[in-house]
């Protein structure tokens, strides 16, 4: 992330919103569980709190795409989308950013909701407070406290803060996955992990989920990690289930191999499952 990205998202103003009840805005300088907690406090029924992040290039989050003249918003309370007319997102030219929104109720958050900072959102009404001054890598740490904190009812939660952790472009975030996908004590956060893992490609997500093919002791996240490899871009991952399919100890991971290789439709697919048939 290049200085001048980094001072444009510590500054940023609150993006453009549909229907917020009130908007206030509040530093992070001094750090970001605080300042949550605070807008937490200040607020005691349903609010969001939104603050923006670097994210990686190429990844659109958003509820779907429309003509020139239409793009879909996003209903936070609700979980559709909206069409909205006319110029009236923010952009920020600096690079590639992403707006993170918390639910916040009776003193807590509840709910993770990430997407493209040039995605208007519809507040439904309720309370908006946006947050600047935010360091990256403490929205990693935030998110990552979680998918840590997750019991019973918190599960959807943790699973959404994991996939925002998936769009950010901090290094850290990389190295929290990659960690929870070799040592959660879930084996539902492990496979969670390996899943996004595989989206983020390059040769740690790679060789972690390699590792968990071999060394994860749970047969489902296996069965993860196996659909994990086939998301690899497929230079990387179609010679990688070859080599599972031919090569693994696991039957059953043999058998995953195959049906991902006949899934993918990649020449060198064909080629292998045809000589292993015609031998």
């Amino acid at each position: 992330m290049s200085a001048a990205l980094a001072l444009v998202l510590l500054l940023a103003p609150p993006p453009a919103v549909e229907n917020a009840g009130t908007t206030a805005v509040r530093s992070a300088a001094a750090g970001l569980a605080a300042a949550i907690g605070q807008a937490l406090r200040a607020t005691a029924g349903p609010q969001w709190i939104a603050y923006a992040v670097p994210v990686e290039a190429g990844r659109q989050m958003c509820c779907g795409h429309g003509d020139e003249a239409c793009c879909r918003g996003c209903r936070l309370e609700r979980d559709t989308g909206f069409s909205q007319r006319g110029g009236r997102t923010a952009r920020l030219e600096a690079g590639p950013s992403g707006t993170v929104y918390l639910r916040g109720e009776e003193g807590r958050v509840s709910r993770v909701r990430l997407f493209s900072a040039d995605c208007s959102v519809d507040v439904g009404g309720r309370p908006l407070t946006w947050l600047t001054d935010v360091a990256p890598a403490e929205s990693v740490r935030l998110l990552a406290s979680y998918v840590e904190a997750r019991e019973g009812e918190g599960r959807p939660l943790a699973d959404a803060a994991l996939a925002a952790l998936a769009f950010h472009e901090d290094p850290l975030a990389d190295r929290v996955m990659i960690a929870m996908a070799r040592r959660d004590a879930s084996s539902h956060v492990r496979g969670q992990a390996l899943f996004w893992l595989a989206h983020k490609a390059g040769e740690k997500a790679a060789s972690t989920i390699a590792q968990a093919i071999d060394d994860d002791p749970d047969a489902d996240v296996k069965e993860k990690a196996v659909f994990a490899l086939s998301q690899l871009p497929r230079a990387e991952g179609v010679p990688r289930l070859i080599t599972l399919a031919r090569t693994h100890r696991s039957r059953e991971v043999r058998k995953k191999a195959m049906f991902w290789l006949g899934q993918s439709h990649d020449p060198r697919a064909l080629e292998f499952i045809e000589d292993v048939l015609t031998r």
